[in-house]
């Protein structure tokens, strides 16, 4: 429905629910999901576009939809890209906006309202630097009282947005809801480590009496030890990954409740560059895994 690029991906899994489209624009997608028990509603996933001009149409698209949609269950989820209150921003504003009255208008239009939820309040991070990062929340997840209504224990989880700049927004309906040793495997990813040069040479210089054939494997053979310990000298990879993952989860949420906080904006940055790098890492090393079960 865009112009240029993509703007909006659904997926589902077809065991657990059906999904059909009912209509969609560049800024929103309309559908009516079945789930595995028999219920039915109507949900709606937003993308909103970055100036309020152009939002104009998705309040106006939104208040159509909801004369079709009747009495029936329906919510809404996704970026919004507008906040509803002066509190959903840390920027030092007193002023209400335009693009804050109009979505406020079209909520109240389309009687919908914030499913609870836990996790982050803030939704969305600006982040040029360490002093000047504005946190807002513009992303959230709203249904009508038929939904509530018909999923009471429903509720939303906003996680920590990690690499992002938005937060990932999960809705849960609670009621749906001997070991051999591995032959050796050389690993791509210890190429990339620092020590790999000093491991090869170390393992080459071995001095190996014999046919020219059995000194070139028995000295391959010695450098297993060593490619072992590069390899998993920072422990399993994928440990590691969600190890820091939740370590910058925690960090990301304590700055979410003190966004003012210099150490804490520094603690993140950290946090993620050491993320980042256990993510590349074990990017490079299930490629090759990949790739070798497809061989």
């Amino acid at each position: 429905m865009c112009a240029i690029g993509t703007r909006i991906i659904l997926g589902w899994d077809p065991s657990v629910a059906q999904l059909m489209v009912v209509t969609a624009t560049d800024q929103v997608v309309h559908c009516l999901l079945s789930v595995h028990c028999g219920k039915k509603f109507y949900v709606s996933f937003v993308y909103a576009a970055n100036y309020y001009i152009q939002r104009r149409q998705l309040w106006k698209d939104l208040c159509v939809h909801k004369q079709f949609v009747g009495d029936h269950p329906w919510t809404i989820m996704g970026d919004f890209n507008a906040s509803l209150s002066l509190e959903e921003s840390t920027a030092s504003s007193s002023n209400v906006t335009i693009a804050m009255r109009e979505f406020q208008e079209c909520v109240d239009a389309i009687h919908m309202a914030d499913v609870n939820y836990s996790g982050l309040h803030y939704t969305w991070n600006q982040r040029p630097n360490l002093e000047t990062g504005i946190l807002k929340k513009i992303d959230r997840v709203m249904a009508n009282d038929m939904f509530i209504g018909d999923f009471p224990d429903a509720y939303v989880i906003f996680q920590p947005y990690r690499i992002s700049d938005h937060s990932p927004m999960v809705l849960k309906l609670p009621d749906f809801s001997g070991s051999k040793q591995k032959p050796f495997k050389f690993g791509n990813i210890v190429v990339h480590n620092e020590a790999f040069q000093k491991g090869v040479k170390d393992g080459w210089c071995v001095e190996v009496h014999g046919h020219l054939m059995f000194r070139v494997v028995k000295r391959l053979r010695l450098m297993k030890k060593a490619f072992r310990k590069l390899m998993w000298s920072k422990g399993n990879i994928h440990d590691r990954v969600t190890k820091l993952r939740a370590e910058l989860d925690s960090t990301q949420v304590l700055l979410d409740v003190n966004p003012d906080s210099v150490p804490l904006r520094l603690a993140e940055k950290n946090k993620l560059q050491e993320f980042n790098e256990a993510l590349i890492e074990e990017e490079r090393f299930l490629k090759q895994k990949a790739k070798v079960e497809w061989l």
